[in-house]
């Protein structure tokens, strides 16, 4: 996110180290903890912002069926505006697909939001989707890494790896684990399970939760 870009400066200066994604959208869809149902969408960072800061590439969440058409219409609108400054900066933009109260969607129906979500923030000037996955530790579960949903809340018993080989199998260009424990914690990254993902999978796995200085 925009206040970590100073922080991560060194880290991502080595020469082995990932491309730098830095966000340039907060949603109020992620407060459903606190039961906060709309889904308004703001920009925290301008794409000639982020470049001049040092990323290599940007994110921007487009969330869709609010329940409410003039929400959905400024979410569009300002994901649309993000892809035009993007272009103008040269930087490639990630299209961030957030379906709404996911954990409670029947299977088909998660499925279905997400495929017409992707197709719809790639029409909108998106260059790669992102599919995030939230995990933890589960040493009963094959990988050793178990899926969580709900913002971290709800365990699914759902291993990490093969769900991420499920995805990937859709073909999900980009995927994003976090790790529960250490988003946040500014611990460092959850290495083994993202190394267990990227050898897993042929999509870009980019490395999210636990950087810190």
């Amino acid at each position: 996110n925009p206040g970590m870009i100073g922080k991560c400066l060194d880290f991502f200066a080595r020469p082995d180290a990932p491309p730098m994604i830095t966000r340039l959208t907060w949603t109020t869809s992620y407060c459903f903890p606190w039961n906060y149902k709309e889904a308004h969408t703001c920009q925290v960072l301008s794409a000639e912002e982020a470049l001049v800061a040092g990323a290599d590439a940007v994110m921007a969440c487009c969330t869709l069926l609010s329940g409410d058409e003039a929400i959905d219409n400024d979410n569009v609108a300002l994901f649309a505006d993000l892809a035009g400054q993007a272009a103008d900066a040269g930087i490639p933009m990630i299209g961030e697909v957030y379906p709404l109260e996911a954990e409670n969607l029947p299977e088909e129906e998660l499925h279905m939001r997400v495929l017409r979500g992707a197709r719809m923030v790639a029409e909108f000037g998106a260059e790669k989707v992102t599919v995030a996955i939230d995990v933890d530790q589960n040493a009963a579960l094959p990988s050793g890494y178990e899926v969580y949903i709900d913002g971290g809340r709800t365990a699914t018993g759902i291993d990490a790896v093969e769900w991420a080989k499920q995805v990937d199998g859709y073909g999900v260009p980009v995927i994003l684990p976090t790790s529960k424990a250490g988003d946040g914690a500014k611990t460092g990254y959850d290495l083994p399970v993202i190394r267990a993902i990227k050898d897993a999978v042929n999509a870009t796995v980019v490395a999210s939760g636990g950087a810190g200085t």
